[in-house]
């Protein structure tokens, strides 16, 4: 992954993604995950969502790799959230 396909909520709105490329979208800030939710749907994408939470949490690679074409569900796009 290149940090050029990863973006902040506040930058989606420009955002078109590459139907090849996983596309992480940085929402850490408070209700950021409502937004990316809001953009996925209105561009008809679906997502895998890795939340930071204490305990059992998916690290980067995983979550990465269960949304990317080579290993995972061909989505392609990952909320990172809190």
């Amino acid at each position: 992954m290149l940090l050029k396909d990863s973006v902040l909520v506040a930058d989606l709105k420009s955002a078109y993604p590459s139907g090849e490329r996983l596309l992480v979208i940085n929402a850490l800030g408070e209700g950021d995950e409502v937004v990316a939710r809001a953009w996925c749907a209105e561009r008809g994408k679906h997502a895998i969502i890795r939340r930071e939470t204490t305990g059992q949490s998916c690290c980067f690679t995983c979550a990465s790799g269960l949304a990317t074409t080579y290993s995972g569900l061909s989505i392609n796009v990952l909320i990172w959230s809190k």
